[in-house]
């Protein structure tokens, strides 16, 4: 009898629990050619431009959420003395953004990436035929972190620009990019580099406390578990 009532209990809480996954938002890249800069760019995939599944069904965010606040840290290794622009031999670059005027919006449709604040871009030096790089580049990007703050945690998911069901997300992200020193090698002969990862929310970091319905289920549940155990005890 003990063992029907567990049953029973499964089939009924298990009913109230749903499983929840990570959510893309967007991805951070960097992109360099053999004359120029090392770019990274923020790409924010939500909103019905790009994102609900317009662009790839990965990205479903269906409301457009802005990133309205964020840090990004470049951590890299520097080939020559002096680079210029402010760098010097540092190994860290970090930049923080400005108040609301530099939230990150969702991409448009030419798919225009955040690329930082034009008197304070998030560059580095990255020129392979300057002779004082000696067949290497100015500068070795080894990871990236980004993370940030979305200004809304209820999503609208869906595909094919139509919404189909909603989530609970954490409203920060911490997303890490690593670089491959061979992409420096490779990019010596080649057009250059990019790499690139998503940004994540995941629903399964959120709070365990249920919602209102999910409460009301549960309390369904325990209401039936605890009439059950009445019926057989009765019967005992």
């Amino acid at each position: 009898m003990d063992r029907k009532v567990s049953i029973f209990a499964l089939l009924v809480l298990g009913s109230t629990c749903a499983f929840a996954g990570p959510i893309d938002i967007g991805s951070i890249t960097l992109q360099g050619s053999q004359q120029g800069y090392q770019i990274v760019g923020a790409f924010n995939y939500t909103g019905a431009t790009q994102g609900c599944g317009n662009l790839v069904s990965q990205y479903n965010v269906c409301n457009a959420l802005n990133i309205s606040s964020w840090a990004l840290t470049i951590d890299y290794i520097p080939q020559i003395a002096g680079l210029g622009n402010g760098i010097g031999n540092a190994s860290t670059l970090s930049f923080t953004s400005n108040g609301v005027a530099d939230s990150i919006a969702p991409t448009d449709a030419a798919f225009d990436a955040y690329k930082g604040e034009a008197s304070n871009p998030w560059s580095l030096p990255f020129d392979i035929t300057n002779s004082a790089c000696q067949t290497t580049c100015d500068a070795y990007v080894t990871s990236i972190i980004f993370s940030g703050t979305v200004d809304q945690t209820f999503l609208q998911l869906g595909n094919a620009g139509s919404a189909t069901s909603t989530a609970n997300v954490p409203g920060t992200f911490t997303t890490t990019l690593t670089v491959p020193n061979s992409d420096y090698v490779a990019a010596q002969s080649t057009d250059g580099i990019i790499e690139s990862t998503d940004i994540i929310l995941d629903t399964q970091s959120t709070s365990s406390t249920p919602e209102p319905a999910t409460t009301g289920l549960f309390l369904i549940g325990a209401t039936a578990l605890g009439w059950m155990k009445r019926r057989i005890s009765s019967r005992s």
